[in-house]
């Protein structure tokens, strides 16, 4: 049987850093799972006293910046509908990442073992590089020109509402495509 190891939080109004907002208590330090969207956070957001993460949901929120503050542990990270305008240094075994209806214009440094990307609804202009192993691609909405050598493994790709005349070049066998 299978514990569900969440932290306790407590919203401080006045606090611009999760650090602050949740209590440090030894479950909160040991949390696997941290669900805090919705909660009016604001400016930075620091993960990293938290180093057994697993998932975080920290959506809709007002959150500015995580770049270098998620620990290595995390797999899952949903951080969509905030104000984020990079995600760099994420962890290296991260395998889903749903940042959609951000400020983000590009996703230069993804780690290879993402599977699952949502990055629709930005202002993403190319999307190079992608993870050999992803298999679901949604950047629909954002100013992508092109997107190239897209990885054998895909399965799933929404890339509507880009540039007029989306470029899709060697493109693996797809089970859904939506482009226009």
């Amino acid at each position: 049987m299978s514990i569900n190891n969440n932290c306790d939080y407590d919203y401080n109004s006045d606090s611009e850093n999760i650090s602050t907002t949740l209590k440090k208590s030894r479950k909160n330090l040991n949390c696997e799972i941290l669900l805090i969207s919705r909660k009016r956070i604001n400016g930075k957001i620091n993960f990293l006293d938290y180093n057994k993460l697993k998932k975080v949901d920290c959506s809709q929120n007002k959150i500015t910046e995580l770049d270098g503050m998620i620990p290595e542990t995390l797999l899952d990270l949903n951080c969509s509908n905030n104000k984020i305008t990079t995600l760099d240094n994420l962890p290296s075994k991260l395998r889903i990442l749903v940042c959609h209806h951000n400020l983000l214009t590009n996703l230069d440094y993804l780690p290879n073992s993402i599977y699952k990307l949502d990055c629709a609804f930005n202002e993403i202009v190319c999307l190079d590089n992608l993870p050999n192993c992803l298999e679901y691609l949604f950047c629909n909405n954002n100013y992508i020109k092109s997107l190239n050598n897209l990885p054998v493994c895909l399965k799933l790709l929404f890339c509507h509402n880009n540039e007029k005349n989306i470029e899709l070049n060697n493109l693996p066998k797809l089970e859904n495509i939506i482009k226009d």
